[in-house]
């Protein structure tokens, strides 16, 4: 009897088959963002460009020295600090006008002479000028002392400043008051000068970055944080889109701030935002889409990539393509990449492949690589995928999701020769998966290879860590693991 129930047994267990058809290798589903700090330097370079013939003709004057100073350092260039110490050593030389002393107070900021600055800037008249560079002077106080390297634009840029704060807390609070003071300079600024939405978005970055270092200190205490975009602070990116009409990168601070408070306050389904939010995310798109047909190249250019990635997040996914497609020309290495990542995510695989082919070096860019192998392995172009995994392996051995792809192939092969190499790659990649968006996916692997090793019991424990899985995968493995 007990022979018979173990015939039964053998005779109604899943099969091996059914396992392996259960296996994929990922594809991101992670909304591709804009790329805030991509666009600024794009324009930053734009405009150290059309200065060069100025840099030439007049590489004495501080003016044109600290602009190029300005855009060199949105591209992240310490030339930048080159540029700003020979405006400084321009000006020492001369007597100096009332503009010169503003000139001066703004290169000693940049060179970040905190002491040397605060004292030019007291020595101008008050005003919205002063304001500005005061304000501006205790906001990179705090960035240097926070020893955090912040990209241009972007509200995720204050995201190290959060984890300083929580690093460092007894500094956090010195931190939270010079940003208070930060503030209240660049607050009369506005005041003095409200139709300058420079002025506008600096008070507001600076309200973002002390909700970032309270919400840090908030969680210490408390474990809990704040909203991270505090009304004042939304308010002020509103006031710099409306008077930054024509700047790409202004509608898409207003669009994301508007789109975070919502998220914040009700949630990301929004359906449930209240109307006026909708209209006004409305008008954004509707700003965007007056930059994208105007005469400006670069501008139209960016606000079609923006409304690209705002219609994929939204399901509009036809216009979003429309919109890449005109984002696209010129071509350029950056867009495709984004392009490359839209199409993956939304299943123009054949499209995504012709795109990431193109891209130069896309076997040493690990996420790439991965998008590309996912994409091969879909469309069936099993030598290409192969290929391509060798050489990115071997360009990134320890990237976790190649590793996860080279152990679903593993997996996949009927004769189970593939197992022990398995075995050996999905333990490597549970040892670094924690906290990584593949950690499910690369548990849901390991429960196959524990059900085709025949250990139901182990697998069905390893289907129980998973939090999350794409599609009804997960559903049918516990099914088949009963």
């Amino acid at each position: 009897m007990t022979w018979l129930l173990a015939i039964a047994a053998i005779a109604q267990a899943p099969s091996a088959e059914a396992w392996r058809a259960l296996l994929e290798i990922p594809i991101s589903t992670e909304p591709v963002a804009i790329d805030m700090t991509s666009l600024a330097r794009e324009q930053a370079a734009s405009k150290l460009a059309a200065l060069g013939p100025q840099l030439v003709r007049d590489r004495r004057e501080p003016r044109i020295l600290l602009r190029a100073a300005e855009w060199l350092e949105v591209l992240g260039d310490p030339g930048a600090m080159d540029y700003a110490e020979n405006a400084r050593t321009a000006l020492a030389e001369l007597q100096r006008t009332p503009e010169q002393e503003v000139q001066l107070a703004e290169a000693l900021v940049r060179l970040n002479r905190d002491t040397e600055a605060a004292e030019q800037i007291a020595k101008l008249p008050l005003g919205a000028v002063r304001s500005r560079w005061e304000g501006e002077r205790l906001r990179r106080q705090v960035e240097r002392l926070a020893q955090v390297d912040l990209v241009p634009r972007g509200i995720a840029r204050w995201l190290p400043l959060s984890l300083a704060s929580l690093r460092r807390p007894s500094d956090a609070a010195g931190w939270h008051t010079t940003l208070d003071l930060s503030i209240a300079a660049l607050e009369g600024a506005v005041k003095l000068e409200p139709k300058d939405s420079v002025l506008h978005r600096l008070s507001a970055d600076a309200m973002v970055a002390r909700a970032y270092v309270e919400s840090a200190e908030r969680w210490i205490i408390e474990r809990q944080t704040v909203s991270l975009i505090p009304l004042s602070a939304f308010i002020r990116f509103k006031e710099s889109a409306s008077l930054a009409s024509e700047d790409p990168l202004a509608q898409a601070e207003a669009y994301e701030v508007r789109v975070l408070h919502e998220t914040e306050q009700a949630g990301s389904e929004s359906s449930k935002w209240p109307k006026d939010a909708v209209k006004y995310l409305e008008g954004v798109r509707g700003r965007l889409k007056s930059i994208a047909e105007g005469p400006d190249a670069l501008m139209a250019r960016q606000a079609a990539e923006i409304l690209a990635l705002i219609s994929v997040r939204e399901q509009r996914l036809e216009e979003g393509l429309m919109w890449l497609e005109r984002a696209s020309q010129p071509a350029s290495e950056r867009i495709g990449w984004v392009r490359f990542r839209v199409l993956l995510g939304v299943n123009k695989l054949a499209e995504a492949v012709t795109v990431g082919e193109a891209i130069p070096g896309r076997d040493s860019l690990p996420e790439l690589a991965m998008g590309l192998i996912a994409a091969y392995d879909r469309l069936g172009r099993n030598e290409a995928r192969d290929g391509a995994l060798i050489e990115a392996r071997h360009a990134s051995p320890t990237d976790l999701g190649l590793m996860l792809a080279q152990a679903v192939i593993e997996l996949r092969k009927p004769d189970g020769s593939g197992l022990p190499t398995a075995v050996g790659l999905l333990s490597d990649a549970e040892n670094r998966a924690t906290g990584d968006p593949l950690a499910n996916e690369v548990r849901f692997a390991r429960a196959v290879c524990y059900a085709l090793l025949g250990d139901l019991p182990a697998a069905r424990a390893a289907l129980g860590k998973i939090t999350e899985l794409s599609g009804i995968r997960l559903a049918q493995a516990k099914k088949l693991a009963g």
